[in-house]
């Protein structure tokens, strides 16, 4: 199966998406909630205006296939609510590692704005702009607030989610990210680099 993410489109536009899908099918699972409703697409809009940042380019390709929040209807102003409160619990690590409450504020506060990819699940899976503007994929584990490295680019994320499904279905395994993620075939699909990462205030926690 490993030779099915060779056949990948090299852009990322809706011929990607629809790869992505008829891959969905090889495999018999599912990655995001395709074919967004018009009432799922105001979602989206709101979750625009939640924030100063435009919705990066790659993550707009996305939002007109998918709707990043499952099925929860009221998707924008709830990962708003979602994201406030990653931020306390971020903000309160911060205080005990030393930080005044102004500084951990004022670092909470200035991280770049994280932008949902797949949420309201045990980890929700979202993106973040970078200082070079490029787009990082970090998952957050919803219950401790803890966030991991995913990938560069959200090609990258698609090819890595797709390898780890073909590695757990070889190995007869549960897709874990956190457990798999340094497998050689699924780290080289993630472009993650190794030095000079992506910098978010909740990877250095």
């Amino acid at each position: 199966m490993w030779e099915l993410l060779n056949q990948a489109p090299e852009r990322l536009d809706n011929t990607f998406f629809q790869w992505v899908r008829a891959a969905e099918t090889t495999l018999g699972i599912t990655f995001a909630d395709w074919d967004p409703s018009d009432e799922e697409r105001r979602q989206i809009e709101h979750l625009g205006c939640a924030t100063s940042e435009t919705i990066p380019n790659e993550l707009q390709v996305y939002y007109d296939h998918a709707y990043p929040f499952d099925h929860v209807k009221n998707g924008a102003a709830e990962w708003v609510a979602r994201s406030k409160q990653y931020d306390s619990v971020w903000t309160e690590r911060l205080r005990h590692k030393g930080m005044t409450q102004e500084q951990a504020d004022e670092l909470v506060s200035s991280a770049p704005f994280l932008w949902p990819v797949d949420c309201f699940h045990r980890f929700d899976t979202v993106a973040f702009r970078t200082s070079n503007g490029l787009l990082a994929v970090i998952q957050i584990d919803s219950l401790s607030a803890q966030a991991v490295p995913v990938a560069l680019g959200l090609k990258s994320y698609f090819l890595a989610q797709l390898a780890l499904e073909i590695l757990a279905y070889e190995t007869d395994s549960e897709p874990a990210w956190t457990e798999q993620r340094s497998y050689p075939a699924i780290a080289a699909m993630t472009h993650w680099p190794e030095t000079d990462p992506p910098l978010h205030v909740c990877l250095q926690l």
